[in-house]
């Protein structure tokens, strides 16, 4: 399975180029039904100044309302929806965001400004979606006449040259489509998303090229390079390391080096350089280590109380910097109590925080069950953590996922469905849901990705991806379409987001990690670094990997 940048209990964070430009996307949206676009006025609420707002007191007064008229209309209308994205470079513009009710219809659409954002006013709006893609468009000709997007003839929006019925051009689907929908949004909100399709920092290269000048620990015999959860052995320097998401965040990334020696090459010292950063362009990125050679390290403990004796158990011992999890995973061996304890060696100096982790994992039909708990705290030198497992989110052991009802009655762009339940208990008290539904599509001479995240409120037990806007309804999946399973579910119960009106405005601060993308649930955490001390609850549906 390829690696996913995605989001899910979503998204960190190219820029213009990869998703919608201003230039790629609609001026203007279409008028609503039995209105003259050139008659009806549009109030952006973004542009008023002051100016304008004592010109239009002004013409109301004129008008025989009184002055307080318009400013108590204002205190009484709803607060405005913002949605800001961001990528590795900050704030991006040109993203197309769709504001859909209840029932999935799209009743607004903007592209984000030269901050990232786009607010609008709206008696509601339960749901929110950004569109975005990278890699260029595929089958595409000219706006001027169909355009032939995976799979599905839509018109260009031609209007009086007779094609099309005048409405937004429709836009050709990148190979790599990330879409993200948050439900359950109300008036006031203020959403932070990251563009999930920006793979400037995927897959990028860093070389070590040097060690300290001073001598490593006597015995040295050779060395252990990590990179977050990327690492692999080398007898000499300069070395190439190749770097997952998991490894980097937003193109900082730490290393360190470990000094192997004795019978069983065991550590006897280690050296690290933190801050480290990939060029912008993604390029190599080169690090001189400069550090000292430190040889103390510290033991630190993992307890685990009422194991379950069925599936499979694993702790995990994380040092975090910069955002970066440098980790190492074991299984738990418990005694017939239930209770288990297991050991790791921490580099004080190295990280100023431990992210901990109790993981148990049962196999479905082609799909991983999964529950977790993590607790980040500061670094304690010979610490530990302590987990109490009858106090982990219920197993997630059955789903069902649905390409489902076409949004048209031409076989058109599909609505995907996927629905979930627990072994036992509610999942209810919990933060928010986050569901990742996958698709492929291939055609002459191309092969394309899709992924759609949605997030919802923790009572929810399914999900059903809304419309999207006529000018990007071919990029939602259709008949041409391979839905891949399992889908990802994710359910979240976090201390620092404690409601869903914190988790659906942030969730984009728990990304996914590589062990729930592909599945490397066994040889890394499933939650990722925290971004304050606390403590996370998981439940959910992951790939088994392959």
């Amino acid at each position: 399975m390829r690696d996913r940048v995605a989001a899910s209990l979503v998204l960190l964070a190219g820029a213009l180029s990869g998703c919608f430009s201003g230039s790629s996307s609609p001026a203007e949206q279409p008028p609503e039904p039995g209105t003259d676009a050139e008659t009806t006025p549009t109030i952006d609420a973004m542009a008023l100044d002051a100016g304008t707002v004592d010109a239009t007191m002004a013409m109301a007064t004129e008008a025989g309302l009184p002055e307080a008229a318009p400013e108590a209309a204002v205190e009484a209308g709803p607060a405005p929806v913002t949605v800001t994205i961001v990528n590795h470079l900050g704030p991006e513009p040109g993203v197309l965001i769709a504001f859909q009710d209840v029932t999935g219809h799209v009743v607004a659409t903007g592209t984000t400004n030269a901050l990232g954002q786009v607010t609008e006013l709206l008696d509601t709006a339960t749901q929110v979606t950004a569109v975005m893609g990278s890699s260029p468009p595929i089958q595409y000709t000219s706006e001027s006449i169909p355009v032939r997007v995976d799979g599905v003839t839509l018109e260009a929006g031609v209007g009086d040259a007779g094609v099309g019925d005048g409405g937004p051009a429709a836009i050709p689907a990148p190979t790599d489509i990330q879409i993200v929908t948050v439900q359950g949004v109300e008036p006031g909100d203020s959403l932070s998303l990251v563009d999930p399709s920006d793979t400037t920092f995927s897959n990028a290269t860093v070389v070590v090229d040097s060690l300290p000048d001073a001598a490593p620990p006597p015995n040295t015999e050779s060395y252990a390079v990590q990179i977050g959860d990327c690492y692999d052995y080398y007898a000499s320097f300069p070395t190439s390391i190749y770097l997952t998401q998991d490894c980097e965040a937003n193109g900082v990334f730490p290393v360190l080096v470990t000094a192997l020696g004795g019978e069983g090459s065991v550590p006897i010292g280690y050296t690290w350089q933190n801050g480290n950063t990939i060029p912008l362009d993604g390029g190599v990125a080169h690090v001189a280590m400069s550090g000292p050679w430190v040889t103390a390290f510290s033991s630190d403990s993992i307890a685990a109380q009422n194991v379950p004796f069925v599936g499979n158990q694993y702790v995990t011992y994380g040092e975090i910097t910069g955002g970066v999890s440098t980790s190492s995973t074991t299984y738990v061996t418990a005694d017939d109590a239930g209770d288990g304890l297991s050991a790791f060696t921490g580099h004080p100096g190295f990280a100023p925080a431990v992210q901990n982790e109790v993981m148990v994992s049962s196999n479905g039909d082609g799909w991983i069950s999964v529950s977790a708990i993590a607790t980040r705290a500061p670094f304690a030198a010979d610490g530990g953590a302590s987990f109490d497992l009858s106090t982990a989110l219920p197993l997630i052991n059955a789903y069902t996922i649905d390409a489902g009802a076409s949004s048209d009655d031409a076989g058109g762009p599909e609505q995907p469905y996927v629905g979930w339940a627990t072994d036992a208990g509610s999942l209810a008290s919990a933060s928010g849901v986050a569901v990742q539904i996958n698709w492929n599509w291939s055609g002459p001479g191309i092969y394309g990705y899709g992924t759609w995240t949605i997030v919802a409120p923790p009572t929810a037990t399914s999900v059903t991806a809304p419309m999207l806007p006529p000018q990007v309804a071919g990029w939602a999946p259709n008949a041409n379409s391979y839905i891949e399973t399992p889908p990802t579910i994710l359910v979240a119960q976090s201390s620092s987001l404690p409601t869903y009106a914190a988790f659906r405005s942030q969730f984009a601060t728990l990304p996914a990690t590589q062990a729930v993308l592909n599945g490397n649930y066994n040889n890394s955490p499933t939650i990722p670094p925290l971004p304050a001390n606390g403590t996370v609850r998981v439940s959910g549906i992951v790939s088994p990997g392959g």
